[in-house]
């Protein structure tokens, strides 16, 4: 699904993406899991994560359209 958001994104672009996304969710679920001591917040964490995920696909400008240096130089 990334790709159709942001077709600017190369296959690394797009996987590293997809990466932190997964990183991210499965850190959470450490603190908002079933049973965990932030559970019941889970819906919202859930939907800003949601809206954080899509801004980073959506907003970052990908090799495919600019060359990308990592140091910002």
């Amino acid at each position: 699904m990334i790709p159709q958001i942001n077709p600017t994104l190369n296959q690394q672009e797009t996987e590293e993406i997809a990466l932190l996304m997964c990183a991210s969710m499965e850190g959470l679920t450490v603190f908002a899991g079933y049973q965990k001591p932030w559970a019941g917040k889970l819906p919202a964490l859930t939907q800003m994560s949601i809206e954080n995920f899509m801004n980073i696909i959506e907003n970052t400008k990908g090799s495919k359209l600019t060359h990308r240096n990592p140091a910002g130089e």
